[in-house]
C-alpha cells in the first residue's frame, strides 16, 4: 500500500480473496467517503416520547439520518453510547434507532423505544456523553459484506493497516489454512475524528479455520459487536446408520465448514455440555446436496449440505441430536498478543 489511503463509496468493500496462496497486504489506510456512523453529543432526552436530542459534531449529516431502509440485509439497526463505567473505564450501550428528525442547526431528534429509553437520564450526563449514530443506508449493511474477507486462502499475512470505518464486519476470515498473520492491524475509529464507532459489526470474525492464526500488536476500538470472535460452526447427529456411521447436519447452515478425511470428530451432549468421546473420521460423502448447496464451486455460499461420515470407531454412548465438530477447524492455533481492546462489545 505503501501508505496508501483508500475511501470507499458506501456500495464498496475493499478486498475478497478465495482461494489466494501467499496474500500480503500492508501498510494502508482504509475509509469511507460517507461515514457508516456519525457521532454527537446527546443533549435532551424525552421519555414520553421515547426520543433524544443529539446535537450532531458533523453538522451536514443531520440531514442523512433516519431509520433502518431494510435494503440490501441491512441488520440491527443500531448505535452505540459511551457510558461511565467502575475503575474510570467507559462502557457502551446498544441504542437502537427507529427514525431521526432534523430539528435544524445540527440537531436531530432520535426515537427509539422504551427499552433504550427508560433510566437512560440516570446513567449520563447531558451535553457531555457521547452517541455514535447509524447512517442509513451504510452501516449494518449485510448484503455487500466484510470490508476485507479472506476465504479459503492459504498464507495470508496483514501488517500496519489502519480500518477506520467498516459498514458490517471489518474481517472475515473463513476456513484458511497455512498461517494467518496480523501484525499491527488496526481498527479504530480515524484518529481525531472524535467518532465513537469504527466498525459496525465484529473486527476479526473467524470461522472453521485451520490455520495457525496470530493476532499480534492490534489496537481494536470502538466495536459495535465483537473485537475477536473465533469459533466454528457445530453439527447435530441426524441419523445413526451403524456404530461406526452416522448422518450430520451443520446446525447453522450457512458458512458451511467442511470436513476432511483423518479429521477427529468431537461428540458432545447439549444436555449437560459433556464429551462423550471423539474418533477420527475415515471417509466423508454428501447427502441431500442441491443447487443452493454450499462447495468449492460457491465459494462455500449457500447451505450446508449433509454429511455422511464413517468413523475409525464407534462412540460410545453418541445418540441422535448430539451435537459434533471437526477439531481442526475450530481455530486450534490461535494466539491474541500484544492487543489492545477497547469500547468494544464483547
Amino acid at each position: 500500500g505503501q501508505g496508501a489511503e483508500f475511501r470507499l463509496d458506501p456500495s464498496l468493500r475493499f478486498l475478497d480473496a478465495f482461494n489466494c496462496e501467499q496474500l500480503v497486504f500492508r501498510n494502508l489506510n482504509v475509509d469511507y467517503l460517507t461515514q457508516p456512523t456519525a457521532p454527537g453529543t446527546i443533549m435532551a432526552i424525552h421519555p414520553a416520547e421515547c426520543t433524544v436530542d443529539v446535537q450532531m459534531d458533523w453538522p451536514d449529516y443531520a440531514a442523512k439520518l433516519g431509520g433502518p431502509t431494510e435494503e440490501d440485509g441491512e441488520q440491527a439497526f443500531f448505535g452505540m453510547i459511551l457510558m461511565d463505567a467502575l475503575y474510570g473505564m467507559t462502557k457502551v450501550k446498544h441504542f437502537y434507532v427507529f427514525g431521526a428528525e432534523d430539528l435544524g442547526n445540527g440537531v436531530v431528534r432520535i426515537q427509539s423505544d422504551p427499552g433504550h429509553i427508560n433510566g437512560l437520564a440516570e446513567k449520563l450526563t447531558l451535553g457531555k456523553t457521547r452517541i455514535g449514530l447509524p447512517v442509513p443506508g451504510v452501516a449494518h449493511r449485510h448484503g455487500p459484506g466484510a470490508l476485507i474477507r479472506i476465504n479459503h486462502c492459504r498464507n495470508v499475512a496483514g501488517e500496519r493497516v489502519e480500518i477506520w470505518s467498516a459498514p458490517w464486519f471489518a474481517f472475515q476470515i473463513f476456513r484458511s489454512s497455512g498461517k494467518v498473520i496480523m501484525k499491527e492491524v488496526h481498527v479504530r475509529p480515524r484518529p481525531g475524528s472524535g467518532k465513537v464507532l469504527s466498525a459496525c459489526r465484529d473486527a476479526f470474525h473467524a470461522k472453521g479455520n485451520r490455520a495457525e492464526m496470530v493476532f499480534d500488536g492490534c489496537i481494536l476500538t470502538g466495536l459495535g459487536d465483537d473485537a475477536f470472535n473465533l469459533a466454528t460452526h457445530t453439527s447435530r447427529v441426524r441419523r445413526l446408520l451403524s456404530p461406526t456411521e452416522i448422518e450430520v447436519g451443520q446446525h447453522f447452515p450457512i458458512q458451511f465448514i467442511p470436513m476432511r478425511t483423518g479429521d477427529t470428530l468431537v461428540v458432545m451432549d447439549p444436555k449437560n455440555n459433556e464429551i462423550v468421546g471423539e474418533s477420527r473420521i475415515e471417509s466423508i460423502g454428501e447427502t441431500a446436496a442441491g443447487p443452493d448447496s454450499a462447495s468449492f464451486a460457491t465459494h462455500y455460499m449457500g447451505r450446508a449440505p449433509k454429511l455422511r461420515l464413517k468413523l475409525r470407531t464407534p462412540i460410545r454412548g453418541m445418540e441422535k441430536g448430539m451435537v459434533v465438530w471437526d477439531r481442526e477447524t475450530s481455530n486450534p492455533k490461535s494466539t491474541v498478543r500484544n492487543c489492545t481492546i477497547r469500547r468494544s462489545c464483547r
